[in-house]
């Protein structure tokens, strides 16, 4: 039988540990790349969001105007510690079959929040969505690794809690066989809260 036990207690001890775990392993965090995309994101997109005006969200806006002060340089060391991050990461799968950790450090932030608003967890400030919230997931979409996330509970406002199954490079077929052997094992099925 599968299963994990964790305690009201430790379990922020845990979340940030496992956060701090993660930059270790990979060996950066992520303040280096907050801007790489929005660089290239700047071509396609600010000719034409005057015109939009105030439809153009505020987090979009301002991702384009950091992206607007990246070099050619910048970005060009970028994508080499992005390879970095690939790397590293792949290496892990030479100890692991798979790597796991919850989807979310918390559970979901209200529909307006500001994206660029601070973000608290268990009633303490916990610092940017980005490296607050999801600090388990935007490595494996930076280093391009098959990952997924499965609903495995439920917080105690009734939103879903998920666990993220990461695999090896051209490994799809074992992040999903282990995601359908959980749901099989462990089913967390119930009618979403709407």
């Amino acid at each position: 039988m599968l299963g994990f036990r964790n305690t009201e207690a430790n379990r922020d001890w845990q979340i940030r540990k496992l956060s701090h775990s993660i930059d270790e392993l990979l060996g950066f965090g992520a303040h280096r790349f907050t801007g790489a995309g929005d660089a290239r994101a700047r071509d396609g997109i600010d000719e034409t969001a005057g015109a939009f005006g105030d439809k153009v969200t505020r987090s979009l806006r301002e991702s384009v105007e950091r992206g607007a002060r990246w070099s050619a340089v910048d970005w060009a060391n970028a994508l080499a510690q992005r390879t970095a991050v690939y790397r590293r990461t792949q290496a892990l799968f030479q100890r692991f079959d798979v790597l796991l950790s919850p989807t979310l450090s918390r559970p979901a932030l209200a529909v307006d929040h500001d994206a660029f608003e601070l973000i608290t967890i268990g009633g303490e400030i916990a610092g940017s969505i980005r490296g607050a919230w999801y600090p388990y997931d935007w490595p494996f979409n930076l280093s391009g690794h098959p990952a997924l996330s499965l609903p495995c509970g439920w917080s105690s406002d009734g939103l879903p809690i998920g666990l993220q199954i990461v695999g090896p490079w051209y490994a799809d077929r074992r992040v999903l066989a282990l995601a359908a052997h959980l749901e099989r094992e462990r089913p967390c099925a119930r009618p979403m809260p709407l």
